[in-house]
């Protein structure tokens, strides 16, 4: 985790300079679900993009949970071997605990006892966000055997309506619906294969990658290469959650990579200028001493805002309809950008 002064610099930068990227500053840790073992073979590359992303950010102690190899109803072993290879050999290289990292097609019951919990550490100041590169299979079952008041606290990430679907549709198993069922926030983005999967005969907008200084980000373009295309599309449900922005690419992913100085954007409660609680039907801000706090939809609307006094501030949101909003915080010179879920 990089210092106060570091964070504020870099989140000066990414909110004042030309940089299309603004990064949440978000409370809470991070589940993955990849498959990769068969059918579309992406996670190969995705998977270590998504690490070293990741590590970019400083987020590493954040990855509380990732499985693996997800389609369990079947297997490549050869596909198996690769993602295989992507996950460990990636944990190791940029810094994650091996012990996160489970074959879900090999050691199933390992994994939903992995995630599930994930789930069950949550809270209202500690969110899990549960990414889901593959089928639902493991999230459903993983969330289905969870305590149900802990549900409450976990936010799923989507963008395939394939990993949507498969589940149920070709091997009589669970989907988004199922999910859903269970009272979750479930956070369907836009398909990212129009962003980070850039076609077969595109490799030359990755030469960045490939030639850059650091061995490992060009152990990432070797592991796209495994792939036979430059596809990362998953690692986009992880660009998102940090951004909020569903239309990142090559060009906004290279400024992460190659300047991993504009880090670290999940912060401690040390680093937080202010922190925010829903109670009541008011969201809560308090930690910074004057300030402005303005709520914006997920159309980049103002829904309501209100002044920080005397450390804190209470906004009514009573007839907001339930969703995920943006809270943006500015005291003392520097602003955050704070997601939120309204149930």
């Amino acid at each position: 985790m990089k210092g106060y002064n570091l964070v504020r610099s870099a989140l000066t930068v990414l909110f004042f300079c030309a940089l299309s990227m603004q990064v949440h500053a978000l409370n809470g840790r991070i589940a993955v679900s990849a498959d990769g073992n068969q059918h579309d073979a992406d996670d190969i590359g995705a998977t270590p993009a998504t690490l070293a992303l990741g590590a970019a950010w400083g987020l590493q102690e954040k990855f509380v949970h990732y499985d693996y190899a997800s389609h369990i109803w079947d297997n490549r072993d050869a596909q198996e071997a690769k993602i295989e290879e992507s996950a460990l050999t990636g944990g190791e290289k940029f810094g994650y605990d091996p012990a996160i990292f489970v074959n879900a097609y090999r050691e199933t019951n390992r994994a939903v006892t992995s995630a599930t919990a994930a789930i069950n550490a949550s809270s209202e100041d500690d969110s899990l966000y549960f990414i889901v590169a593959g089928p639902m299979e493991i999230a459903y079952r993983a969330l289905d055997k969870a305590d149900t008041q802990k549900r409450k606290f976990v936010r799923v990430i989507s963008h395939s309506a394939w990993n949507n679907n498969h589940g149920l549709k070709n091997h009589n198993g669970y989907d988004d619906d199922a999910i859903k069922a269970l009272g979750i926030y479930f956070d369907q983005i836009r398909d990212q294969n129009g962003g980070f999967s850039t076609g077969r005969d595109t490799w030359g907008q990755w030469t960045w990658l490939k030639n850059a200084n650091d061995p490992n980000l060009r152990w990432v373009y070797s592991r796209m290469e495994v792939v036979g295309r430059p596809d990362i599309s998953d690692m986009g449900m992880l660009y998102y959650l940090m951004t909020g922005e569903e239309q990142g690419g090559v060009t906004e992913l290279k400024d992460v990579l190659l300047n991993p100085t504009i880090a670290s954007p999940w912060m401690s409660e040390r680093s937080q200028p202010a922190s925010l609680h829903i109670r009541s039907g008011e969201l809560v801000v308090s930690g910074a001493a004057t300030g402005l706090v303005r709520i914006f939809n997920p159309m980049s609307r103002l829904v309501r805002q209100g002044m920080i006094t005397n450390g804190s501030v209470r906004i009514d949101l009573s007839g907001a309809t339930p969703g995920h909003y943006i809270a943006l915080i500015t005291s003392n010179g520097l602003e955050i950008r704070q997601s939120f879920m309204l149930r």
